[in-house]
């Protein structure tokens, strides 16, 4: 592994992508570094899962009422 870009692809496609399937929902936040987010995009393209963005207030900080309305639906935890 070079650095931690390539772990996240390695993770979304190797991991992720397999297990997932058209209409799950796939969460990041709006704070993400784009190399964070690129890769889930592309897997979401593959598989036809859902991109949502978490949004966070005006001072950079998660608003953690509106990130549990993103929890529900078809959003995966797998570190169940």
């Amino acid at each position: 592994m070079r650095g931690a870009t390539e772990a996240i692809n390695l993770v979304a496609q190797s991991f992720a992508r397999p297990l997932l399937v058209a209409g799950d929902e796939i969460l990041v936040s709006a704070m993400e570094h784009h190399s964070n987010i690129v890769p889930w995009q592309q897997v979401c393209r593959q598989t036809g899962a859902v991109l949502k963005v978490v949004p966070i207030n005006e001072a950079g900080e998660f608003v953690f009422f509106r990130v549990r309305a993103f929890c529900w639906g078809r959003a995966r935890a797998w570190w169940r």
